[in-house]
């Protein structure tokens, strides 16, 4: 079996506690959930079924789309981010904005996205990537979209009913377990990035095997990252995941946004899975863990 991740998930082990992951819209309008859109002359990073800030600015704005609510924001005074309901109401929001707090099903959150002389030229770009946070069951701001129905996507490690990961996670507590039942699925995860004017990155995941290797030819992983419009991407190439045992697998090749890059720091990471069974021979499935990309020298 082939298990393609366009970014970064791993799996679970029999004697351990499983949260399921919610699965989340992929759009708002239109609008790619993990991508940006420029309203008002204004970059705004687009997150479905999400809440950022509770910190309204002013009264709600009724009647107009989402774009209306993102252009309002971008030419009101100290707005920063905006959340727009399934009925169609938009919040301004003001302050300093981080990540997602909470999960609205029908809620579309748009962050203004600031060009930062401050930018922080030494962090991990990925957002939760050892799966330590989970907020609302939700592993924001990951989401998830399966391929089948028969796909399962869950987090593993200590929970309600307690118990841990064995042999252990590459890192932490927790690691997502990836299982595909049917012949050539696809699944995958993504999330949004910002990333630094004039930095280089690399992307590295680790991933091992948890299913028998008579249930698949063999397990793969891949990557794709893509940064604002103008073409700033990085790939990392099909891996043979053949180990029970935790593997880093580092992209083939570097990122380079440069100095002069103002607009386009957002971007989008993805995790894809998909699998050749030997034989219907039941679940395959992968762990993955500790998704990074980093700063290189």
């Amino acid at each position: 079996m082939l298990i393609l991740l366009s970014l970064a998930i791993a799996q679970l082990l029999a004697p351990i506690t499983a949260l399921s992951v919610a699965k989340r819209a992929t759009n708002c309008a239109g609008i790619d959930s993990g991508s940006t859109y420029t309203a008002g002359g204004k970059l705004f990073a687009v997150e479905a079924d999400a809440l950022r800030s509770n910190n309204n600015l002013g009264d709600p704005l009724f009647g107009g789309s989402f774009i209306d609510c993102m252009t309002s924001c971008a030419t009101t005074t100290g707005c920063t981010d905006v959340s727009y309901t399934s009925g169609g109401t938009c919040y301004l929001k003001q302050g300093t904005v981080g990540g997602i707090t909470g999960i609205e099903t029908g809620t579309c959150d748009g962050k203004i996205v600031q060009p930062s002389s401050t930018c922080n030229h030494t962090a991990n770009a990925v957002v939760n990537g050892d799966f330590e946070n989970q907020c609302c069951g939700y592993l924001a701001p990951w989401i998830v979209v399966p391929g089948r129905s028969s796909d399962n996507t869950v987090l593993k490690g200590p929970g309600a009913g307690g118990g841990t990961v064995a042999p252990g996670p590459a890192d932490g507590n927790y690691v997502i377990s990836v299982q595909q039942t049917d012949a050539n699925a696809i699944s995958y995860i993504t999330q949004g990035i910002s990333v630094c004017p004039g930095t280089t990155y690399r992307l590295s995941l680790a991933a091992r095997r948890n299913s028998a290797a008579s249930t698949a030819l063999a397990f793969y992983v891949s990557a794709t990252v893509d940064i604002g419009t103008k073409g700033y991407n990085v790939i990392m190439y099909s891996k043979n995941v053949a180990s029970s045992d935790w593997t880093t697998f580092t992209a083939d090749q570097n990122i380079v946004i440069p100095a002069t890059e103002l607009t386009s720091t957002y971007g989008v990471l993805q995790i894809q899975f998909s699998n050749v069974a030997q034989a219907n021979t039941g679940t395959k499935e992968i762990w993955v863990d500790s998704i990074k990309l980093m700063p290189v020298s």
